[in-house]
C-alpha cells in the first residue's frame, strides 16, 4: 500500500488510463459494462458473452459436451496495493437453447435476442429453470456444474432450449 502522499497521488492519473484503455476494448459481445473510479480506486464490472464448448461433470443431472455461448462477468478491482481480476460464468446457452430462441422467440433480430439473452444476468442464482425472456417466451434449462476447458469448475445457469 502507498504510503506517501505522492505514490497514492500517482495512482489518479494511471487508473483514469486503465479505464479509457477498458472502454476502447472492442464492442464485440458486451452485454453491459460499469466503470467506478474515484482517485484511489477503480471497479469494472462487466457482462460479455464468449464462445466456448460446455462440458457438464459426470454424475450431475445429465452429461453433454456441446458448443454455446457463455455469459461471462468479469470484475476488475484496483485499490492501492492491490488488484484482482475475476471472471465468472454466470449462465451458458446452448446452440439448441440459442436457435430455438429465434425460432420460438418475439423478435428473431440480433439486438433483440441480445436483451434477452441479458435478462439472464440478474436472474442467474441457483435453483433458477425458467427465467422469462424480455421479449416473451422463457429460456429453459437448470443450474449445474460446469467444466469450461482451461477453467475451474463453477456452479451456473445452462440454459438448454427456449419456450414460448
Amino acid at each position: 500500500m502507498p504510503t506517501s502522499t505522492g505514490e497514492t497521488a500517482g495512482l489518479a492519473p494511471r487508473i483514469l488510463a486503465i479505464s479509457q484503455v477498458w472502454q476502447q476494448l472492442p464492442a464485440f459481445g458486451l452485454l453491459d459494462q460499469t466503470i467506478h473510479r474515484d482517485k484511489k480506486s477503480l471497479r469494472i464490472i462487466e457482462h460479455r458473452l464468449v464462445v466456448n464448448k460446455l462440458v457438464t461433470l459426470p454424475n450431475v443431472a445429465h452429461h453433454v459436451d456441446e458448443p454455446g455461448l457463455v455469459v461471462m462477468q468479469n470484475r476488475l478491482d484496483l485499490l492501492p496495493g492491490s488488484a484482482e481480476f475475476q471472471p465468472t460464468v454466470i449462465a451458458t446457452i446452448s446452440l439448441h437453447g440459442l436457435a430455438r430462441r429465434f425460432q420460438r422467440g418475439y423478435g428473431d433480430d440480433e439486438q433483440t435476442v441480445l436483451v434477452d439473452i441479458g435478462g439472464l444476468v440478474p436472474a442467474a442464482v441457483p435453483a433458477l429453470v425458467r427465467v422469462p425472456a424480455l421479449s416473451g417466451g422463457r429460456w429453459s434449462g437448470e443450474v449445474a456444474m460446469l467444466r469450461a476447458p482451461g477453467d475451474p469448475d463453477c456452479l451456473a445457469l445452462m440454459i438448454r432450449t427456449f419456450l414460448q
